[in-house]
């Protein structure tokens, strides 16, 4: 099992694409928790992580 590390600022977007890659590994077990490490984002990037699941830091 994988834990993930993503760090990250104002990209929701890019964060979102990043994200979505990662849901068939989270499906089968490999991908056991996404960590995303925020640089200091203004834009909506804790939200993306956050209904997503992940770890906010």
């Amino acid at each position: 099992m994988l834990s993930v590390l993503i760090e990250t600022h104002n990209d929701e977007e890019g964060l979102a694409r990043t994200l979505a890659t990662l849901i068939g590994g989270a499906v089968e077990g490999v991908v056991r928790d996404v960590v995303v490490c925020d640089t200091g984002s203004t834009d909506h990037t804790h939200r993306v992580a956050e209904h997503a699941g992940c770890h906010y830091v």
